[in-house]
């Protein structure tokens, strides 16, 4: 039989694909993403979330992004963040309550973590989608433009911007770097020796902090060669916006932006 393969991580990586969403500037998206995310912020319940949810299943259909392109996390790290999240919730308490005979379970907390949660994925999914239909360059050029305004007043635009666009760069090199620890680790525990369930507990547990000390380290090599190769090349350059007029796609696509947004005010007034 042969082996499922398992999905690249797809994160921050160009999809290079003809969509709406690719034709439409990098600094728009960004505008888009924080319009979203601090209006999601400010009206937090069910209904904004599952408008929200909508909006960014729609952005993902429009960009023609293939499904394998997501990144799917281990199945243990979703269930110990589930388990930690409801334990959690259920301590925290608050309404409503359910009650087993004369045991009362308080599930506030609970609701307010998969709140969380849906939130989280859905931020972090247009965050994707902007990595997906957005080259790095354009991404870097795009926050030097809207970051502009606030030059003028003395802001170091240049180093943020600069410093945020080599993290976002440093993504996929580090994702590279903890896949390639990873399959060296499954090599050497092959050549392992069975042990006990209470060694083997105590070896799963040293194995993680060996792969925690290796990432730190290789992450570290990685920026001392990126910040070597900026100072022979005479330090970074600042960052010139590109002066591109908003194409139709892009005033469509913040008017449909302000609409949702607008939608998500009113279900958090009529919740209300």
């Amino acid at each position: 039989m042969k082996k499922k393969q398992r999905r690249e991580f797809g994160i921050f990586r160009y999809i290079d694909r003809s969509s709406f969403v690719h034709d439409i500037w990098a600094g728009t998206k960004i505008v888009i993403l924080t319009l979203v995310s601090i209006a999601v912020t400010s009206f937090v319940n069910w209904p904004t979330l599952c408008v929200m949810t909508g909006f960014v299943l729609i952005v993902f259909i429009f960009a023609k992004v293939p499904i394998r392109a997501i990144p799917v996390p281990p199945a243990w790290i979703v269930v110990l963040v589930l388990i930690s999240g409801i334990v959690t919730g259920i301590e925290a308490g608050g309404k409503p309550y359910v009650h087993f005979g004369r045991v009362v379970v308080k599930l506030g907390g609970v609701e307010t973590f998969f709140e969380f949660a849906l939130f989280s994925l859905d931020i972090i999914f247009l965050l994707m989608i902007v990595g997906w239909t957005s080259k790095l360059g354009e991404v870097s050029s795009s926050l030097a433009r809207i970051l502009k305004p606030f030059k003028k007043v003395g802001l170091p635009i240049d180093e943020v911007v600069a410093t945020l666009s080599l993290s976002i760069r440093a993504v996929p090199l580090v994702i590279d770097e903890i896949k390639t620890i990873s399959l060296v680790e499954k090599q050497r525990r092959k050549h392992r020796p069975a042990f006990e369930d209470a060694k083997r507990v105590k070896d799963v547990f040293n194995e993680g902090i060996d792969m925690i000390i290796v990432a730190i380290t290789s992450c570290l090599r990685r920026a001392t060669e990126i910040g070597e190769a900026i100072e022979a090349r005479g330090g970074y350059s600042d960052v010139v916006g590109l002066s591109k007029k908003l194409s139709r796609k892009d005033v469509f696509a913040l008017f449909f932006t302000l609409l949702v947004i607008t939608t998500m005010g009113v279900f958090y007034l009529v919740r209300i």
